[in-house]
């Protein structure tokens, strides 16, 4: 305890300090301090707010939840109002550029005239209040205002982009949870049935001598194939939820049950033509967005660099007061036009701040290339997936179908008390529905990803949607 009250009273001093060294600041530099505070202490109650205890997990787990509460993580939030406040702060101060600035100038002085008719000492003071603003600066304002505006548009189109893909990556998690729990199903229903097979040969073995050791040795091997199968299905069950967990930055709550969402707006979408969907893709995806406004935004600094050496115009309306006006060279109102115009400047650093801003432009225009190519090959392989999905679709609903009707058939010979293999129908549906299951989830993470290509909203949001 003392070693607190000893930092606190040095930490006093220290402060004590810097407050009587802080009187001979000027009033700017005391407002830019109190703002750098104000800012830090926000960003330290909005940390603290993400570290406090977080409301329970929705049970059982909808999809639309899990989307809700990745999307709603505050350090994502932090991250995102940080980013688009810097970028508005950044369009602000390139609009008052142009603004105007007020001034106030006190000179009070007592000066001896030392003439005929005035003996002793005389208050000669002058008193001035004026407005002063930049009428022009032929270009660098304008340059420096889309700059910043593009800069905040490509900030906006990149935390679209992370959006998307966090949505995305969520929607995997989720359906590789329910794919887990079914695909375990069929592990399941395949070991039981080995160990029924491996236990009826040992009985009858031990009690007719039907089996050969070798034969027994066999379904006892496949039994314990399968045993292990089942454990790392049971163990992928757990591994899955966990990464569902993390993706809504909640890894410490794992959600045990989750209700299947109905998919059925993305079953039958249409696919358009290949033509119409990259044309929409080259006008509307936010990555090519982001790319283009990032070029603006190197253009506009490229023309910034060449635009230092131009001329400035300025404006200045004064009112003076006199303690004694003379009514010589002394006027109480002035207005001021000033025009400075730059004849030679010949500096190392700004010819290299050109070089490399044209450089820096160059290399953003390579990269939107580059991106563009990226976009036309994505939607290639997303459609070419779907079409493969959409027979796959076809083959899976096809072998539920079959599967059904089969376990049905085995179901009626086995209550007629006919030899039938009904274990092996029930494992062969349970894996038939992990099949339909994983090409319709397939189809609509297709789908998805194809949405945030063409800049579209998802059809399972956070908010609203099929959940």
């Amino acid at each position: 305890m003392s070693d607190f009250h000893n930092t606190s009273v040095d930490a006093s001093r220290r402060a004590d300090a810097l407050s009587e060294s802080a009187d001979a600041l000027d009033g700017q530099r005391l407002s830019s301090f109190s703002s750098r505070v104000a800012i830090f202490s926000a960003l330290v109650l909005l940390v603290s707010q993400v570290h406090a205890q977080k409301p329970a997990i929705p049970e059982p787990l909808t999809l639309v939840d899990a989307l809700t509460i990745a999307r709603d993580q505050p350090l994502l939030q932090l991250h995102h109002r940080a980013t688009i406040e810097l970028g508005e702060a950044r369009v602000a101060a390139t609009r008052a550029s142009l603004d105007y600035r007020i001034g106030l100038v006190l000179e009070p002085r007592t000066v001896a005239k030392g003439s005929a008719l005035t003996s002793g000492l005389v208050s000669d003071g002058r008193y001035s209040l004026s407005l002063t603003t930049t009428l022009s600066d032929f270009g660098q304002s304008e340059s420096r205002h889309r700059a910043a505006n593009a800069q905040l548009a490509s900030d906006k189109a990149m935390f679209h982009v992370l959006q998307d893909a966090r949505h995305i990556d969520v929607m995997e998690r989720f359906f590789s949870v329910l794919l887990a729990d079914l695909h375990f199903y069929a592990q399941d229903e395949k070991m039981t049935m080995a160990f029924l097979r491996f236990k009826r040969a040992r009985e009858r073995r031990e009690r007719f001598d039907a089996y050969s050791t070798v034969e027994v040795q066999a379904r006892e091997s496949d039994y314990q194939a399968q045993r292990v199968r089942r454990l790392q299905s049971d163990l992928a069950r757990q591994r899955t939820r966990h990464y569902l967990a993390v993706a809504m930055g909640r890894s410490n709550s794992r959600s045990r049950d989750l209700v299947r969402p109905n998919l059925a707006d993305y079953n039958d979408r249409p696919l358009p033509d290949y033509q119409v969907l990259l044309s929409e893709a080259l006008h509307a995806n936010p990555a090519l967005r982001g790319a283009r406004v990032r070029v603006e935004a190197a253009t506009q600094s490229l023309l910034l660099s060449q635009r230092v050496d131009r001329p400035r115009l300025t404006g200045e309306l004064s009112f003076q007061h006199y303690d004694h006006f003379t009514g010589f060279s002394r006027d109480r109102v002035r207005a001021l036009l000033q025009l400075r115009v730059p004849l030679v400047s010949v500096e190392a650093h700004e010819r290299l701040a050109h070089i490399e801003r044209a450089a820096h432009l160059a290399s953003l225009e390579a990269e939107l290339i580059e991106e563009t190519h990226r976009v036309q090959l994505q939607l290639t392989t997303l459609i070419d997936k779907l079409r493969i999905n959409q027979v796959a679709r076809i083959a899976a609903e096809v072998e539920e179908t079959y599967r059904s009707a089969y376990q049905d058939r085995s179901r009626s010979l086995y209550e007629m008390e006919v030899k039938a293999d009904l274990g092996d129908a029930q494992a062969q549906v349970a894996e038939a529905l992990w099949k339909s299951a994983k090409v319709e989830f397939e189809n609509v993470i297709l789908w998805s990803k194809l949405d945030a290509l063409l800049g579209r909203p998802m059809l399972l949001g956070g908010k609203g949607g099929t959940g």
